[in-house]
């Protein structure tokens, strides 16, 4: 009896860490996953107001006099919405936030996965040459830690010893 109420203490343990640990939760019920940053911005005629949920790493971000702007080279994700970064990429695009986000935050480099709205598209340059990128409004954000380990809950759980003389 003694075993299995051990065993059954380290199972209930197991999923309560596991529980503990966040990915980000985006509703992709009605989203077209086939729907790419590049044929986006081909197709925003067609495509104005679509939901999405793309992801990649952030190429630059600035904040604008009433929203941030963050460029993103977009990326596959996988089942935990999470860039593929060994895969091809998908796209240039960008996120613009109707409010002040820390840009300190948001810097080269960085994993982000968004959920949001296709709103338009925006021309710019990528050295030489005129690029189009679309331009999504986004619901959520999820930045992925800078370490590239999964998120680590504000939750612990330890044992210690103590000795006292």
């Amino acid at each position: 009896m003694r075993l299995s109420a051990k065993a059954a203490f380290i199972a209930v343990m197991a999923l309560l860490l596991a529980a503990c640990a966040s990915n980000p939760k985006f509703d992709a019920q009605g989203v077209d996953k086939s729907l790419t940053p590049q044929r986006a911005a081909v197709e925003i005629e067609t495509q104005r107001e679509a939901r999405v949920i793309w992801g990649g790493i952030i190429l630059s971000s600035g904040n604008l006099k009433e929203s941030t702007q963050i460029e993103v080279l977009g990326y596959p994700l996988d089942n935990a919405f999470r860039p593929d970064i060994n895969a091809t990429p998908t796209g240039r695009f960008f996120v613009i936030k109707q409010s002040y986000l820390e840009t300190a935050d948001f810097v080269t480099g960085r994993l982000i996965s968004v959920s949001g709205v296709l709103r338009r598209t925006h021309t710019g340059q990528i050295g030489e040459a005129a690029y189009t990128y679309p331009v999504m409004e986004p619901a959520e954000i999820y930045l992925w830690p800078r370490d590239g380990r999964e998120p680590q809950s504000n939750v612990h759980f330890g044992f210690g010893l103590s000795i006292i003389r």
